[in-house]
């Protein structure tokens, strides 16, 4: 059976927020570990933190096309439009994308509908589209999946903070009660 890990990031500076691992995770970390893990392949969302992360995707699935993609992100500012989309599909082993919402400027735009661009770009190419959102922000998501069918949808960490630690993540109900339910019928 081949396995693929569907979350590593990949970084090469030391400035990871606590809740990683704290020195950079380069490419030949990530090779050993999948390795002695009997890993096949990882796809690689890379982390916010390093400037260069994206650069280094590139890099990591040029060198080991076999091994690496990458859902890939850039800055979500008032002027960023679908020319954005295509530039990044444009790179080395670029499978989809991957945005950070939960901050509240980027929590109003989502529910505001100002990303809709984004997802009508990814619903056109049928890309996945990995979103890192808060609980409160689940049913918003589930209305953009009922709008945008054809886009792949992820939601990392099943919409579990970061700072939430077992056993409470664990307990999905504890954390965000029925929300990720209308997500559901879009699967």
């Amino acid at each position: 059976m081949q396995i693929t890990d569907a979350q590593i990031h990949l970084w090469a500076n030391d400035k990871a927020p606590p809740h990683h691992w704290r020195k950079p995770f380069r490419i030949k970390d990530a090779l050993r570990e999948m390795d002695a893990a009997g890993i096949a392949g990882a796809v690689n969302h890379p982390p916010n933190w390093d400037t260069d992360g994206m650069e280094y995707a590139a890099q990591a699935a040029w060198t080991h096309p076999d091994r690496f993609a990458t859902l890939g992100w850039f800055p979500l500012d008032e002027t960023t439009n679908e020319d954005a989309v295509e530039a990044l599909m444009a790179q080395p082993g670029m499978k989809g994308m991957r945005f950070i919402l939960p901050m509240p400027d980027m929590s109003a735009r989502l529910k505001a509908g100002k990303l809709d661009w984004l997802w009508a770009a990814a619903d056109a190419r049928a890309l996945p589209m990995g979103l890192f959102v808060m609980p409160q922000q689940i049913p918003i998501v589930a209305e953009i999946a009922a709008r945008f069918p054809r886009m792949r949808l992820l939601i990392d960490h099943l919409g579990v903070p970061p700072s939430v630690k077992l056993p409470q993540a664990a307990d999905g109900r504890a954390q965000h009660g029925d929300r990720r339910f209308p997500l559901c019928q879009h699967a």
